[in-house]
C-alpha cells in the first residue's frame, strides 16, 4: 500500500512540475497543474505570507508587490498567445511591458495564481516541509508515550506487539520515517532552491537553498551508498544481497525505504532514481527564462526514465512495475505535450488547444485509475488476514533428539524419529535383530 501511494504521489508531482516550466500553457492546463502544486508545499496561507514578507525584509531581501498593485497595473500570465522576450533581471524584480504590466511564467505564474507574492514562494514551501517533518516527528512521539502506556497497565496480551517493539526500536524507526519524509521532499526542495540561487529574494533564504539542498542531497546519498554497501557485503557472503537487506530488522527499519519498493537483485536502482529527480530539478529551477530548453530536457530526461523502467523492470513485481511503467509512460506524454506548448514546431492554434485538451483528459483519467489502485490495495490491506497466521508454529520437541540419562523414556511426537537420527533401535523391533528370531 505505501509503494503504491508513494507512487501516486510522485505522479501528482510531476504533474505538479510541468505547471513551474517557463512554457506558455493553454488555460486548462494550467489549471490542472496548478491543483497539484500542494504536492511541492506551494499552499497560500495569510499569515505566512505575512511572514515571509517579514522576513525577507529583515534579512536584507526586497519583496515583489504584484498583489499589492493590481489595483494600478495589471498582471499578463504567459500563455501562448502571449510571446514575450524580456529577461528576469535579480532580486525580485518581475519583467515588464512598456505599458507597466507584470509579465509573470513558470514559477511566478504558480505563485500568482496561488495568490502569493513570487519573493514568498521559496520560503512557503519551506515552511510547509518542516511543518509536515514537525508534525510527524511529534507523531511518532506520542506513539511512543502511547506504547510505554500500554505496556505499564498490561494492556497488551503479551510483550510480543506492535507496542512493544515499537517501543523497544523507536529510534530506528524515528530514522527511517525521517528518511522517508526526506525522499517525498526532494524533488520540491531540489527545483525551489535552485530556482532561489537565481533571485537572490534574500540573503537568508539564499543560505536556507544552501542548506536544504546539499543537506538533502547528501542524506540520501549517504543512505544510498550505504545500501549498496551493505548489498555488496551480503552478496559476498550470503551469495544474495537480500540476506542482509531484509533480514536484519534494522536496516530494514532504517533505509529500507530505498529499496523496498525494488527486488533485491535491482537495489542499485535507487541511484538512478536520484538522479533523476536531480537533473530534472536543476533544469526546471535553473532554466526559468527558456521553456524551450526545459521542454527538451525533460522529453529526454523522461524518455531515458521510460525506457530504464522499461527494460530493467526493477519493481518487486509485476503489478507494481506495471503501475510504475505507466507513470513513467504518462510523464514521458506529457514531457512531449510540454515541447509542442512552447510552439517550437510551429503549429496551428487549433493543435495547441487540442493538445491541451488530451493533456487533461489523459491526466484525469489516469489519476482516477491510480487513485482506485490505491484505494483498492489500501482495502485490501485492512480486511484481508495476515498470512502468516495460516501456519502454525511447531512445538519446541528438541528433547527427542536428547538421549534420555532417565528410567522413563521419552513419550512425544518426534520420540521415534529421534531415536532413528541417533541410530538407536525402539523396543518394539529390537524381535527382529536377535539371533534366530526370524
Amino acid at each position: 500500500m505505501a509503494i503504491y501511494a508513494f507512487a501516486l504521489f510522485s505522479y501528482f508531482q510531476s504533474v505538479a512540475i510541468i505547471g513551474l516550466c517557463a512554457v506558455p500553457l493553454p488555460p486548462i492546463v494550467q489549471s490542472w497543474t496548478q491543483d497539484f502544486v500542494w504536492s511541492l508545499g506551494i499552499i497560500e496561507v495569510p499569515f505566512l505570507q505575512t511572514f515571509a514578507t517579514w522576513y525577507q525584509i529583515s534579512t536584507g531581501g526586497t519583496p515583489t508587490k504584484i498583489l499589492a498593485t493590481l489595483g494600478t497595473k495589471s498582471v499578463e500570465v504567459l500563455k501562448r498567445s502571449l510571446n514575450s522576450g524580456n529577461q528576469l533581471s535579480r532580486r525580485a524584480q518581475v519583467p515588464q511591458t512598456a505599458s507597466g504590466e507584470y509579465i509573470v511564467k513558470g514559477i511566478r505564474r504558480v505563485a500568482f495564481r496561488e495568490n502569493m507574492e513570487p519573493t514568498n514562494l521559496f520560503f512557503t514551501a519551506v515552511i510547509f516541509y518542516c511543518i509536515v517533518i514537525i508534525v510527524t516527528l511529534l507523531a511518532v512521539i506520542l506513539f511512543k508515550k502511547i506504547s510505554e502506556l500500554t505496556i505499564r497497565l498490561r494492556w497488551a496480551k503479551s510483550e510480543n506487539t506492535i507496542f512493544d517493539a515499537f517501543r523497544n526500536n523507536w529510534h530506528v524507526t524515528l530514522k527511517g520515517i525521517v528518511f522517508r519524509l526526506i525522499l517525498i521532499g526532494f524533488p520540491s526542495m531540489t527545483i525551489l532552491s535552485l530556482w532561489e540561487f537565481t533571485q537572490i529574494d534574500s540573503a537568508a533564504e539564499v543560505v536556507l537553498a544552501i542548506i536544504f539542498l546539499v543537506g538533502l542531497t547528501t542524506a540520501l546519498v549517504l543512505a544510498a551508498v550505504n545500501v549498496i554497501r551493505i548489498a555488496k557485503r551480503s552478496g559476498l557472503k550470503y551469495k544474495t544481497p537480500a540476506y542482509l537487506l531484509y533480514a536484519d530488522a534494522m536496516v530494514l527499519s532504517k533505509w529500507g525505504f530505498l529499496y523496498v519498493p525494488f527486488r533485491a537483485s535491482a537495489y542499485y536502482y535507487v541511484i538512478p532514481t536520484l538522479i533523476y529527480v536531480l537533473v530534472k530539478g536543476a533544469f526546471v529551477g535553473l532554466a526559468q527564462n527558456s521553456g524551450t530548453v526545459q521542454a527538451i530536457a525533460l522529453v529526454v530526461i523522461e524518455a531515458i526514465a521510460l525506457i530504464g523502467a522499461s527494460v530493467i523492470r526493477p519493481w518487486m513485481d509485476k503489478s507494481t512495475n506495471g503501475v510504475n511503467i505507466a507513470i513513467c509512460s504518462v510523464n514521458f506524454i506529457n514531457a512531449i505535450f510540454l515541447l509542442i506548448f512552447t510552439d517550437i514546431f510551429n503549429g496551428p492554434g487549433l493543435l495547441i488547444g487540442v493538445v491541451g485538451v488530451i493533456f487533461f483528459f489523459l491526466n484525469v483519467i489516469f489519476a482516477m485509475v491510480l487513485l482506485m489502485i490505491v484505494l483498492v490495495v489500501a482495502t485490501i490491506s485492512i480486511w484481508k488476514k495476515n498470512p502468516d497466521v495460516r501456519y502454525r508454529s511447531i512445538a519446541d520437541n528438541r528433547a527427542s533428539f536428547m538421549r534420555s540419562h532417565q528410567t522413563i523414556p521419552l513419550t512425544t511426537e518426534l520420540d521415534e524419529l529421534g531415536a532413528t537420527a541417533r541410530g538407536e533401535v525402539k523396543s518394539e523391533h529390537e524381535g527382529f535383530s536377535g539371533s534366530g528370531s526370524l
